[in-house]
């Protein structure tokens, strides 16, 4: 607001985004896109009474618009699962099963060469008329190149913008690592949603010791995952053919997805069952005797059963618990039940001699978990959250 000199009153009157504009390139303080105020403040009335568009699906019930990361352990297949959502995307093809909203795709390949995007894109199949731009160099995001995506964006209004790697993009421009990811995620997703498209930002996790969640395992600290709407984590071994993928997010439901590798065609597939990554051995022990106690049971049970202590039991099942194997039921007085809800398939032969025997002839020993309480996986592309028990046909399990 200016005030405008009439004679002996000065009158405030409202000024113009045109105005404001031709002011700032004056001074070289914008570019050649014009700078539009938001409304940032909002009463209830407000927010109750516009009409606010609704949330836009790039692939729906997994990856919303917004700012999003995928993030796994080096060479676990992380680009190249970026690479087919974005042709899924951008052919309008479905993803993993899951529908898809077509649109333009803004790919900064930052650690692939042209040849090797040559030889992916002609694996996954995409047509020369698909509308997907690469970019093989990009200047650092704190180094000019956010810049250079804010003035890009609105010209090719992508559906998808996919920045492989993170790190890569982030360049040296000084500073903690920690404070230049979490200003440039920052950035990223207020571009993102002003846009209304997906930035999804290829990522890393930390080195040893994961706890299977997706956003405590992002490398780097833990401010750098509030700016992110959603997150993907892959998790497996390196060079294993089944991985899983973990989701979660503001608007997504938490889940996971079983994924294969199909080696001939060179891209994901959704498995049968997920990867189960290698835990303290007593976690086995424990699901399996809580598989033989009809799939209910409490921590005493199970203790007495395997002969062992209530604290290392209990520890087993919080780990069981948090990677979505065992359900905490609500207390009944003092007794608080576990259930299983993920049982069937093979366990696993024993590793090394058992430590006890215990009466009646049943031999109890730590196993080394590997694909233990195998997932009863649908053959159909599904969901499955830790928060709702799948239906699931609990077999009784001798302790052998």
């Amino acid at each position: 607001m200016v005030r405008e000199d009439r004679g002996d009153s000065v009158e405030p009157r409202e000024v113009s985004d045109a105005e404001i504009n031709d002011v700032l390139r004056k001074f070289g303080l914008v570019g050649e896109r014009p700078r539009t105020r938001r409304k940032t403040d909002w009463t209830v009335r407000e927010l109750y009474r516009t009409g606010l568009p609704a949330p836009i699906w790039v692939v729906r019930e997994l990856l919303p618009a917004g700012l999003a990361s995928l993030a796994g352990r080096p060479k676990m297949g992380k680009s190249l699962l970026a690479l087919q959502l974005a042709a899924a995307v951008a052919l309008g093809r479905s993803f993993l099963g899951y529908e898809v909203k077509a649109g333009p795709v803004l790919f900064l390949a930052l650690e692939d060469p042209p040849q090797r995007l040559q030889e992916r894109l002609r694996r996954l199949q995409v047509t020369e008329s698909a509308p997907m731009q690469f970019y093989t160099e990009w200047p650092g995001l704190n180094a000019g190149g956010l810049r250079e995506l804010q003035q890009c964006l609105p010209e090719m209004q992508p559906r998808l913008v996919v920045i492989d790697t993170l790190s890569r993009a982030l360049g040296g421009s000084g500073g903690k690592p920690g404070d230049q990811a979490s200003g440039a995620l920052t950035a990223l997703q207020r571009l993102a949603h002003e846009q209304r498209c997906c930035v999804l930002t290829v990522d890393h996790h930390r080195k040893g010791g994961q706890r299977r969640d997706a956003v405590d395992d992002l490398l780097g600290p833990t401010s750098k995952a509030a700016a992110l709407d959603t997150v993907w984590g892959l998790y497996g071994g390196r060079g294993q053919r089944g991985v899983s993928l973990r989701v979660t997010g503001r608007e997504v439901r938490p889940c996971e997805l079983a994924l294969e590798f199909d080696r001939g065609r060179q891209t994901w597939q959704v498995g049968a069952e997920p990867y189960l990554a290698p835990k303290e051995p007593a976690m086995m022990g424990v699901g399996r005797a809580l598989a033989g106690l009809g799939g209910v049971a409490t921590t005493s049970e199970i203790a007495k059963a395997l002969g062992v202590s209530v604290g290392n039991v209990s520890r087993a099942l919080a780990a069981l618990v948090s990677a979505g194997w065992v359900q905490r039921l609500p207390r009944e007085g003092h007794r608080v039940p576990y259930k299983l809800l993920r049982e069937g398939g093979r366990w696993l032969e024993p590793v090394g001699r058992a430590h006890a025997k215990k009466p009646g002839g049943c031999t109890y020993g730590w196993l080394r978990l590997g694909r233990a309480m195998r997932a009863c996986w649908p053959r159909r592309p599904a969901l499955w959250s830790p928060g709702a028990a799948p239906r699931l046909t609990i077999s009784a399990c001798r302790l052998s």
